[in-house]
């Protein structure tokens, strides 16, 4: 619904004299394309539009750039689990609406002792592996009571937070 509103905001200021930039999100089957349409109308002495002089560009690549940019920002790139940035992003948002509507939320900071020596002795896959337990279903999420959803993330090699709210 945003979006309809943003696109007919963007035409109507485009009818009185601005410049009309919009980006549309195409989705067909499993493939989706980004096009960027940039354009000007011309108009007639009684203001009607005559035409519209303007781009159509393809902004895919980019687009897929700019995912890979935020994923590789917020997640781990070796285990590919949310990171410390995410983490206190999360967290900051939690604590927002913990203040508006009075509920209560809860951390668990899991240190993982010995880390290094997991890594160094079996290897960075097997300490992945070990780490990346915390995050699946049937690990330290399972023992936790679900009210509201469980979330890890990986705040450096040996330690992560699994938080609630």
């Amino acid at each position: 619904m945003r979006a309809i509103v943003a696109l007919q905001a963007a035409w109507a200021a485009a009818l009185s004299g601005a410049g009309f930039d919009h980006e549309h999100r195409i989705v067909d089957g499993t493939q989706v394309r980004w096009l960027r349409q940039k354009a000007e109308f011309e108009t007639g002495p009684d203001g009607t539009p005559i035409r519209a002089l303007g781009i159509a560009q393809d902004i895919t690549e980019r687009k897929q750039a700019d995912e890979r940019i935020a994923e590789l920002a917020f997640h781990d790139q070796l285990s590919g689990l949310p990171n410390r940035t995410l983490l206190l992003d999360r967290l900051k948002q939690v604590m927002a609406a913990s203040e508006r509507d009075g509920s209560f939320s809860a951390l668990l900071f899991v240190d993982l002792d010995n880390f290094k020596t997991l890594n160094d002795t079996l290897g960075h896959d097997m300490g992945t592996s070990c780490a990346a337990s915390c995050q699946s279903p049937d690990g330290l999420r399972a023992c936790w009571r679900h009210r509201g959803a469980a979330r890890r993330r990986r705040v450096r090699g040996d330690a992560s937070g699994l938080g609630r709210g």
